[in-house]
């Protein structure tokens, strides 16, 4: 409740295109061994002591760099569509809002839920041999963008002929063991289901498809590989979130003092990135631009929570780094 009520009310600026850019993904915490937790819990071998394992779902403002949602589940229980569905049907960040996922969340009953709350979407594809995907046959290209349109039900074909209902044109059948809140097990009804689906050439040569109900006029292909190229800004607020905020270490057992560590992490996180939004990067001579030193914003607010330290915009300014874009390392070998 404190993480959304703190959350809910910054007024995040940037926009793309005028749309709210979120990205979801999840991410895995260790903690240490409680075994009265069965959900969560995972036994060691002979040379090795158990573990408690948690798996978080989030949603990120690629554009102002903050986390406006955050689910907690356990090893045993976790459901990255069920915690997709939930994020964005309790959401109060108001459309137009386009969601950015990698491979895994493909599901309709995701689909269904991001649709009707008015978000778009641009969603990777599991493309790998790949030759059909949502009622249509995938052309051997390089390169496609094609329209989807489909009619999903409950009932076989046969089913529906004894009931005496027409079948309807392109019509896909769910088995009653796949979530689809829309359609009952054994219902008689039907959801219409649009979208594109898009590979993209990459320039090692690779491919890549998408799924998006994005209107291809606004958004064509070209503006997809940029678009979907951002998604990668929540791979590297983790890394901050677990490194620089200090996430990674867990002290608590159990599962209660463990959620309310984690989302203390959220909010001091979210914290650090709202303050840099008022820190001007401008000021001064230097040849690069500068952004605010994320882990000085970090130890900054903390002193300020703490009552130490209250002018926290003039800190960072006195601490800002250059921006080199083009700077790169290759990546070190770690030995197995």
């Amino acid at each position: 409740e404190l993480f959304h009520r703190f959350t809910d009310a910054l007024d995040a600026p940037k926009r793309f295109r005028g749309y709210r850019l979120l990205a979801v993904d999840g991410t895995s915490l260790k903690s240490t061994s409680y075994p009265e937790d069965a959900d969560a819990y995972r036994p060691g071998t002979e040379r090795q002591h158990g573990w408690n394992l948690y798996h978080i779902n989030a949603l990120y403002d690629l554009e102002n760099g903050i986390y406006t949602d955050a689910l907690v589940q356990k090893e045993h229980t976790k459901n990255e569509d069920a915690a997709l569905c939930e994020m964005a049907g309790r959401s109060a960040i108001p459309a137009p809002v386009i969601l950015l996922a990698d491979r895994g969340y493909e599901a309709y009953n995701s689909f269904a839920r991001l649709e009707q709350r008015g978000w778009k979407y641009l969603i990777r594809l599991k493309d790998r041999n790949r030759t059909y995907a949502y009622g249509i046959t995938l052309p051997d290209q390089l390169e496609f963008d094609l329209p989807v349109r489909v009619t999903l039900g409950r009932l076989t074909v046969r089913q529906l002929e004894r009931r005496g209902i027409p079948v309807p044109e392109a019509y896909c059948r769910l088995p009653n063991q796949v979530p689809f809140d829309d359609l009952e097990p054994g219902s008689a009804g039907f959801y219409l289901f649009s979208a594109r689906i898009v590979r993209l050439l990459l320039h090692d040569g690779s491919t890549e498809t998408l799924i998006t109900n994005l209107d291809p006029a606004q958004f064509p292909p070209d503006v997809l590989r940029s678009l979907y190229a951002r998604r990668w800004g929540i791979e590297t607020s983790f890394r901050q979130l677990k490194y620089t905020v200090g996430m990674v270490h867990l002290h608590s057992k159990r599962p209660e003092l463990i959620l309310q560590e984690i989302m203390s992490a959220f909010i001091i996180f979210n914290f650090a990135q709202a303050a840099a939004w008022g820190v001007d990067t401008t000021r001064g001579k230097s040849k690069y631009k500068r952004r605010v030193n994320f882990s000085d914003a970090v130890y900054f607010c903390c002193r300020v929570l703490r009552g130490v330290l209250f002018d926290v915009i003039r800190f960072l300014e006195r601490n800002l780094l250059p921006c080199r874009p083009d700077r790169s390392y290759p990546r070190p070998v770690v030995a197995g």
